[in-house]
């Protein structure tokens, strides 16, 4: 376990620099530092987060009114006292804390605790700094941020600590506003610290600062860093990679003409089954439309296959595209490409076939800050909604009743599990498949009464059951998540069935599924 505390002081704009972490712990009115980094909220998103503040007004208020406590993964409030430290001022939150909650609205709450009495032995004593503002408590650590580092160390015990934008009141704020807490604050922090960390000694503890620490330990790693005036950039980095064998240029299109979430940068590919421009391509789609009455989604595949995408038009909207061998869909594509491109630098990795109708410009926004709404669906027929700022390691479109199996045609890809699956997709794309197409240009289609079966490539279902027992057996499940409770419809996309939105057989439930996010008048 590894945890990164984060403090206001200016050393913090180098917090690219961190290494990637388990959790974070951030201190007091921290809202500006958030506002002004992308890299940061995303990253508070995705990972579970500590506020430890104080009682004070100051420290909370814009954290609440500008919605941090909605938008980021906050899990936990501690309150940076023990039980001896009674409130005596007053202007405070006291009263939004009961029943060992943290209520910052009206109904909205998360846990919260106290500090533990064995902070006690390790806290000041009133009087024993004299002039320090804690004097007021008959126990006190020197400030918030030395509050919260004691809290992670003595409570939480992880393996490694990394401190960054702790200055000791040297250098000013990180998000440049004033200096508002007493300079008389300063006094024994370095001290506490030092103590925290000998006391600590199974605890390897990373500072990161523009002010010098005195003291050595084997277990403390001291990077004396920087100081910007604005933070270091860093982008988050997302793969598209298109599963190519269908090419409607509409929905390469919309893929391109997503809007981008602040902080992040996309590449798009494309990995090749078969060329484009084969006349096949763009024939076998036309003989199977032409007798289809019109209707919705008999609309939506005339306007997919309208026009069929060239490679020079998959270079012109910026697609790196790779023609491989095509033995095998699914998820063999995405196997594919991570032999060739991975390397873990990309924080999200979308795999999709490229037969889907998108309905909306904002997939990438809602997704990748967490703001769309997700399911779990660990048991067959119990579908459980989670909030959008759950750390999920995988996510794959709408549920069909019966199963727990994601339809893989549709998956995001966290880099945790990336990193871990990377090494057994060639066993889970192959195993068990027994219909081998290399060489093959045309779709398989069994066409009964203007219904396509999808008989033919059942074996190809495989690789699905043997991705989902492997989230199974590494203990992914209750972090896989699903973007609708139903089958094939979002709010963001239609996914297709052998290339189609229309099927015959499930015509009136797709109808009825869209239906659930948009009027069809």
């Amino acid at each position: 376990m590894k945890i990164a505390i984060l403090g206001k002081g200016i050393s913090f704009n180098n917090f690219i620099d961190l290494p990637n972490v388990n959790e974070y712990v951030i201190v007091n009115d921290f809202d500006q530092e958030i506002i002004q980094n992308s890299y940061l909220r995303s990253s508070l998103i995705e990972k579970p987060v500590t506020h430890v503040a104080n009682r004070h007004r100051l420290s909370m208020d814009t954290m609440i009114s500008s919605g941090m406590y909605d938008i980021l993964n906050i899990t936990q409030h501690i309150q940076p006292y023990i039980p001896e430290m009674k409130c005596s001022h007053g202007s405070c939150y006291c009263g939004q804390f009961y029943n060992n909650n943290f209520y910052f609205s009206h109904n909205k709450s998360i846990p919260t605790k106290l500090l533990d009495n064995k902070h006690k032995k390790y806290m000041f004593r009133s009087g024993e700094i004299p002039e320090h503002p804690g004097n007021k408590y008959p126990y006190y650590y020197p400030s918030s941020g030395i509050a919260a580092i004691a809290y992670t160390a003595l409570e939480r015990s992880p393996s490694d600590i990394y401190l960054i934008g702790f200055d000791f009141h040297q250098g000013g704020y990180a998000s440049g506003q004033k200096m508002t807490a007493p300079e008389s604050e300063q006094y024994g922090q370095k001290e506490m610290l030092n103590k925290l960390i000998l006391s600590c000694p199974d605890i390897h503890f990373h500072l990161h600062t523009l002010a010098e620490f005195p003291y050595k330990h084997k277990n403390l790693t001291y990077h004396k860093v920087k100081q910007y005036k604005k933070p270091k950039i860093k982008m988050k980095k997302l793969a598209v990679v298109l599963g190519g064998w269908h090419y409607p240029y509409l929905y390469y299109k919309q893929l391109k003409d997503q809007k981008i979430p602040e902080g992040w940068e996309i590449d798009f590919y494309v990995v090749s089954h078969r060329d484009p421009e084969l006349p096949v391509v763009f024939e076998e789609k036309q003989k199977l439309l032409k007798d289809r009455s019109d209707g919705l989604l008999q609309n939506m595949d005339k306007s997919l296959y309208s026009r069929i995408i060239t490679k020079q038009e998959l270079s012109d909207l910026g697609f790196i595209y790779n023609e491989e061998t095509g033995a095998i869909g699914d998820l063999y594509q995405l196997n594919q490409w991570v032999h060739r491109h991975y390397k873990s630098q990309y924080d999200k990795v979308l795999f999709t076939h490229d037969d889907n109708y998108l309905l909306t410009d904002e997939l990438f926004v809602d997704i990748l800050e967490h703001k769309a709404q997700i399911f779990l669906n660990e048991e067959q027929n119990k579908i459980e909604e989670v909030p959008s700022s759950f750390n999920w390691k995988h996510l794959s479109s709408g549920i069909l009743e019966n199963t727990t199996v994601p339809r893989t045609s549709f998956t995001f890809l966290d880099k945790e599990m990336l990193d871990k699956l990377k090494f057994d997709l060639e066993e889970i794309s192959t195993k068990g498949v027994d219909l081998d197409r290399t060489g093959e240009t045309n779709t398989l289609y069994d066409v009964d009464d203007k219904q396509i079966s999808t008989k033919s490539l059942n074996s190809w279902n495989a690789p699905s059951r043997n991705f989902t027992n492997w989230i199974i057996d590494n203990g992914y499940a209750d972090k896989s998540v699903r973007l609708s409770p139903v089958y094939r419809v979002t709010k963001y996309f239609i996914e297709g069935e052998r290339g189609f939105m229309w099927t015959q057989r499930d015509e009136s439930r797709i109808i009825t599924n869209l239906s659930k996010y948009y009027d069809l008048g």
